[in-house]
């Protein structure tokens, strides 16, 4: 029998639209889900939405609306947000669920009264609307709540019911100190044990009907109603079944982790778990913790600072997968991280539509140009193929691993490293060059066979992270069904694909990503040092000095030269191609521009700013030296196929000979290297 496996986020509050925390949590979730079900595990994945409130009958009231009206326009819209980013729950639960949620919530109320848990005092004290919760003068910094520092706190004197969470605390902390009751990251848990060793104090249970009336009433009480610690928190007992103790409430209870974000931690690393022990319950067995999303800067995104980033937006215009992507790999799994569009879209150019989307592209268009559409009869052990065979290996156990303590930064890594060895595993190979030698067709098979095995197993690894491209690679190589629906026992042997299997067809899988207000064609900058350009780069000095003085002569005549013009075309008015910068076609096609990948790169020694590149044209190999170390690092470039200057005079550079140039562009975010669009043989004329 496979291991069951239930997993929750927190449900969300839907006083407002979602943002991007949401969306992080959310597909985190997500992808620990679906990494279990690669595990062969009986994944029951639930997510939902907090109805009830304070803050939520204020905001209903403020926008003339009933608070069934806001629920149900908010909650479709979180809904919405789930679908467009793929996320696999398999239950969906409503605290304004009558018929599962608030019989579940009376059911527990009851047990904790039984035990003799629950009791009726007057409260006097802080209230913060922001976040629905009492605070005591520990919690207040500067007389203001540090997570909602511009909503005015409340002084509160009303009778309510209290839950006896003193009487659990050496309990509670035992269980997490054992990891009986584990936390992730540990950081977090020794935070929560140094809460509990100053004492769990007893918490409000309930609030008067008048001050709430949206909410779930106290059973036997209607003149209370049940506070947000027992009414959103059972949600994780309501969507299984707890009222009825149903067959998947036996199956799935306790809980195997909760998702939360860093600010509800106390929630539910200390009053859930009292709740559940005052209940006879079992405690969930895990709770992952992960961090905010900050702007680029790194200040909390509010609509106030006008930094908000619509994480609907985002996915509608770039892709869910590309937004997945980001936050799975660029945001620290378990700490704050910042979104930057600045930073997304490199990441989206750099990782996915050049590292992963030309890999896919060449090795489909290849196999169609090179073996007729169809998969090579090759041999799985070929020794050529080895290197991929043995990465392969690797990344499935460095991804299960990953996957397993919850990294899902590191999980994401492991699968790159797969795609740029299968990168480098083309350039070193070179299959055009191999296609054109008749006598070593059978390497050109297994080099096709390689690639496509590997990318069997890309498709089945990137599931979890990009679910909709890991099926559109699926689908190229010409396997059916869904990559998502495979596990990771299908990747421990190594030859899956079926020779002669016809591929699907070649399509791009991520467009690049023009930056808004980046230079478009007209801005690209050739990296010449030719008059009325610019060397983005700090070459030697020799050469520097080489360099500004040509211009310097140049920029002399032309000087002299427009000079000249300008009186004899004053009377007609006309403008010449000296002062226009034009030039005609027979000067343009004086360069020869070539498409090139570059097979291996390195810092030069004593220059921040250089890379030494060593690059494959197909019939010949060759050595540059490119100032664009500040913005590349040297395994971020191997891999690319790039347009370089072929027929450029050689140069010196910090001692290096320099045997071509690249060309790049040069805008707001940055310097962008020139690529192609998808994957084209080395020596390819550029025109």
């Amino acid at each position: 029998m496979n291991k069951k496996f239930y997993i929750t986020t927190a449900i969300a509050y839907v006083n407002g639209p979602p943002h991007m925390g949401h969306a992080l949590e959310f597909i985190q979730a997500d992808a620990i889900a679906r990494f279990r079900r690669l595990a062969g595990h009986d994944v029951h994945f639930v997510t939902g939405a907090d109805e009830h409130g304070v803050k939520l009958l204020r905001t209903a009231q403020a926008l003339g609306v009933t608070p069934e009206a806001l629920v149900e326009t908010n909650t479709a819209a979180f809904r919405d947000l789930n679908r467009l980013l793929r996320v696999s729950h398999d239950d969906y639960i409503r605290t304004v669920d009558r018929a599962r949620h608030w019989p579940a919530v009376r059911k527990l109320w009851r047990r904790m009264a039984d035990s003799g848990d629950i009791y009726k005092q007057y409260y006097e004290g802080l209230y913060c609307s922001g976040c629905e919760k009492f605070l005591t003068e520990r919690d207040v910094a500067d007389g203001r709540c540090p997570l909602h520092p511009t909503v005015d706190l409340e002084s509160i004197h009303e009778e309510n019911y209290f839950f006896r969470l003193s009487r659990y605390s050496e309990e509670i902390g035992g269980r997490i100190a054992s990891d009986e009751l584990r936390i992730v990251p540990e950081t977090r848990k020794n935070e929560i044990l140094s809460l509990i060793r100053e004492g769990l104090k007893d918490v409000s249970f309930s609030r008067s009907r008048k001050a709430l009336s949206w909410g779930i009433p106290v059973p036997d009480d209607p003149e209370q109603t049940i506070y947000v610690w027992g009414d959103a928190l059972t949600n994780y007992l309501s969507a299984v079944g707890y009222a009825e103790e149903t067959d998947l409430f036996r199956k799935n209870w306790p809980a195997d982790l909760h998702c939360i974000g860093k600010d509800i931690i106390r929630f539910h690393t200390a009053i859930w778990p009292g709740m559940l022990l005052s209940a006879g319950l079992p405690l969930p067995r895990a709770v992952f913790v992960h961090g905010f999303v900050n702007d680029a800067s790194g200040q909390r995104m509010s609509k106030s600072s006008g930094n908000v980033v619509d994480p609907v937006e985002v996915a509608q215009r770039y892709g869910a997968d590309s937004l997945r992507y980001y936050l799975l790999r660029e945001i620290p799994t378990v700490e704050d991280g910042n979104f930057s569009m600045a930073r997304f879209i490199e990441r989206h150019n750099a990782d996915l539509a050049n590292d992963l989307g030309n890999l896919v592209n060449r090795t489909v268009v290849m196999a169609h140009r090179y073996a007729g559409g169809g998969i090579p009869d090759a041999r799985p052990d070929a020794p050529l193929i080895s290197p991929l065979r043995a990465k392969a290996v690797e990344t499935l156990t460095r991804v299960e691993g990953a996957a397993e303590s919850l990294d899902l930064n590191g999980a994401a890594e492991a699968v790159w490293g797969l795609v740029r060895e299968a990168n480098r595993f083309i350039e070193v190979h070179a299959p055009w060059a191999l296609a054109r030698d008749p006598a070593r067709r059978k390497d050109l098979d297994a080099v096709l066979y390689g690639l496509i095995e590997t990318l069997r197993h890309l498709s089945v690894l990137l599931a979890p992270i990009v679910p909709d491209k890991a099926g559109e690679v699926w689908a190229q190589i010409g396997q059916g069904g869904d990559p998502g629906q495979q596990r990771f026992d299908a990747l421990r042997t190594w030859g899956g694909v079926r020779a002669g299997a016809r591929l699907g067809e070649a399509k791009v899988l991520f467009p690049r990503i023009e930056a808004e207000g980046s230079p478009s064609i007209r801005g690209l900058r050739p990296l010449l040092g030719t008059v009325g350009g610019s060397v983005p780069y700090a070459p030697s000095s020799e050469h520097s000095e080489r360099i500004e003085g040509q211009k310097a002569e140049e920029k002399s005549e032309v000087r002299s030269s427009k000079s000249k013009v300008k009186t004899q075309t004053q009377e007609s008015g006309a403008m010449t191609d000296a002062e226009t910068g034009l030039i005609d076609i027979a000067e343009f096609q004086r360069m020869r521009l070539r498409v090139a990948s570059v097979v291996a790169a390195e810092r030069v020694a004593g220059a921040d700013k250089l890379l030494k590149l060593q690059i494959d044209l197909g019939d010949e190999r060759r050595q540059i030296v490119a100032g664009i170390a500040q913005h590349y690092a040297p395994e971020a470039i191997v891999g690319k196929q790039i347009v370089v200057v072929a027929n450029l005079r050689p140069a010196r550079i910090r001692g290096i000979d320099s045997q071509g140039m690249l060309l790049a562009a040069h805008g707001r975010d940055g310097l962008k290297v020139v690529t192609v669009d998808g994957a084209v043989e080395q020596g390819s004329k550029v025109s």
